[in-house]
């Protein structure tokens, strides 16, 4: 097996410049290998965006239907967390849209399908309402009762639905109870604020908690209007993000009272390109296209439940996995840092390795082998030492602070300015070495007069006037002067408590 060495793992504390390494694309199976590698070449974006969200798709598609057991007591659904962090363009937009597009294709399919059905339904049931009125109007109980249970046992059907997304206003436990607890959710820079940076609030914490139990396929019962309680049975959540690399480098502000759901993500950080893309690059041809949409239909159409099982060979390349990993984990290995993320890497291997099974096992509607083979396996591994380096440095972007830039002191001064001129300087610069005061002699100030006549004898300037005294005219309610030029009285009749007093006068209402 090509175990990760641990040098390969970014150590505490270093920068974003840290070499990680490509997506192994040569470990992904044939069928969406050239999908793959043909939306990055023609979305001018990362080999490891691509391949992230084309591995959450597909495991969206066999949520809930297929799990993987390494032996007895240890086994895994088949439900994936992974997002791809990248520079949030419309490039990468685009792409996070066309990769799932199969899916709404489906959904928006089995959405008019049913619309009839639903019809129908509505119909039969508004009709056994109108019965069960008039059975209980007539006193006909055993009727009345029968009537009731049958319409307790039939309810309406919900409307299909495979994606929840960040537009949707639905609630997420609302949603599960209608589709059985198996629902994708593709999320982009919001899965930060609900999923990645969590917050201590109960609301928050009992959806967190929804989150890690769906994750892990256990049995949930959620509690819905009307007092109602429904079961549920293995439960699938499969999350898919494009998330913005700003948006991750500022959770270091948050408080990290808790940070979500991250430990069950696997992320993807690669470098870069902008500033090195392509004008105009090739499209993706329509046969990759077509074979890719074929995939996912034939991964939603399973039905049933299968449980894979690790080949004699394959297990073996899993426990050395599975012992690489756990001297990680140790207090001064690279996931002592990330402890509850590393407990959950080879859980994870085990996932990628069901989702790449079932992609290689492509039979439409039917069941996948139940055999995992080692080769299998080793690309799983391959794909699992590439979100390992990839999401240890994005956990430590996201607890650290990028690195401020250094200010840029200014120029010291120096030695050599100018000397400030001195009077003697200045007699130095003047023409025939002539003195200031011979200058300022030489041309005599050409004396302007005045625009305004001087005071004459025993005349006051305006402002030694003794100020004119004041009056006051009760009947106007207006305070004036002994001027001719009066201000007009005040138009209207005066305010109410005003009427028939001076200005000022009665006690002031507290």
């Amino acid at each position: 097996m090509n175990s990760l060495p641990h040098p390969s793992v970014p150590p505490a504390g270093t920068s974003s410049d840290f070499p990680l390494p490509c997506f192994p694309t040569w470990h992904l199976p044939p069928a969406v290998r050239d999908y793959v590698i043909g939306e990055a070449t023609a979305s001018q974006t990362p080999d490891a965006v691509a391949a992230t969200l084309v591995l959450g798709v597909c495991s969206a598609a066999i949520g809930g239907k297929v799990s993987i057991a390494a032996r007895p007591g240890c086994s895994q659904p088949s439900n994936l967390f992974v997002a791809a962090i990248n520079d949030g363009t419309n490039h990468e937009a685009s792409l996070f849209t066309r990769i799932r597009r199969p899916l709404e294709v489906i959904e928006m399919g089995r959405v008019n399908a049913a619309r009839s059905v639903q019809a129908e339904e509505k119909s039969r049931l508004r009709q056994a309402h109108l019965r069960l009125r008039e059975l209980e109007r007539d006193f006909a109980r055993p009727q009345a009762f029968a009537l009731a249970k049958e319409i307790a046992d039939n309810p309406l059907l919900p409307v299909p639905r495979l994606i929840l997304d960040d537009s949707s206003t639905a609630k997420l436990s609302t949603v599960l109870a209608q589709q059985q607890g198996h629902i994708a959710r593709f999320s982009g820079v919001a899965a930060v604020r609900e999923l990645l940076a969590g917050s201590a609030a109960q609301s928050n914490l009992a959806r967190q908690e929804l989150y890690r139990k769906a994750y892990r396929g256990e049995s949930i019962t959620l509690d819905q209007p009307g007092g109602q309680r429904v079961a549920l049975q293995q439960t699938a959540i499969t999350c898919v993000c494009a998330i913005p690399r700003s948006a991750v480098e500022g959770l270091h502000k948050r408080p990290q009272q808790s940070r979500g759901v991250t430990d069950c993500f696997l992320l993807a950080m690669p470098k870069s390109k902008l500033g090195q893309r392509k004008i105009a690059p090739p499209a993706v041809a329509e046969a990759c296209n077509q074979q890719y949409a074929t995939l996912v239909q034939d991964l939603i159409a399973i039905e049933g439940h299968a449980t894979l099982r690790l080949s004699d060979a394959a297990r073996h390349s899993f426990e050395a996995w599975e012992a690489e990993v756990e001297t990680m984990l140790a207090p001064d290995a690279p996931l002592a840092s990330f402890a509850a993320w590393g407990d959950n890497l080879t859980g994870n291997t085990l996932r990628i390795a069901a989702v790449l099974h079932c992609i290689r096992q492509q039979k439409e509607g039917e069941l996948p082998d139940t055999d995992v083979s080692a080769e299998t396996i080793e690309a799983a591994i391959g794909i699992a030492q590439f979100f390992l380096a990839h999401t240890v440095a994005a956990l430590q972007t996201m607890q650290n602070a990028p690195p401020k830039p250094e200010p840029q002191t200014p120029p010291a001064a120096s030695d050599n300015r100018s000397p400030v001129p001195t009077p003697a300087d200045a007699d130095q610069l003047l023409p025939n070495n002539e003195s200031v005061d011979q200058q300022q002699s030489a041309s005599p100030t050409k004396f302007v007069a005045p625009a305004k006549p001087l005071l004459t004898e025993g005349s006051q300037p305006d402002w030694a006037a003794s100020p004119k005294p004041l009056s006051m005219n009760p009947g106007q309610h207006v305070c004036t002067s002994n001027t001719s030029e009066q201000p007009p009285p005040r138009p209207g009749r005066p305010p109410r408590k005003f009427r028939g007093k001076p200005v000022g006068s009665g006690k002031r209402k507290h």
